[in-house]
């Protein structure tokens, strides 16, 4: 997952003692949405399978 924000930040009050001025804010960040995995599944599957035999819910 790759993400880029851009906040254009302009301040409502401005005086002589602040350094507050109009600019743009940016953060860049990615990461690795999810591991290597199994997705098959068993033959005929459509990738979704319980293969920890994990009680399913059913709420």
């Amino acid at each position: 997952m790759f993400v880029e924000l851009q906040y254009y930040f302009k301040p409502m009050i401005v005086n002589g003692f602040s350094n507050l001025t109009d600019r743009t804010i940016s953060q860049v960040a990615s990461m690795v949405v999810r591991e290597n995995r199994d997705t098959v599944g068993p033959t005929g599957s459509d990738g979704i399978y319980n293969n920890e035999k994990v009680t399913v819910s059913t709420c």
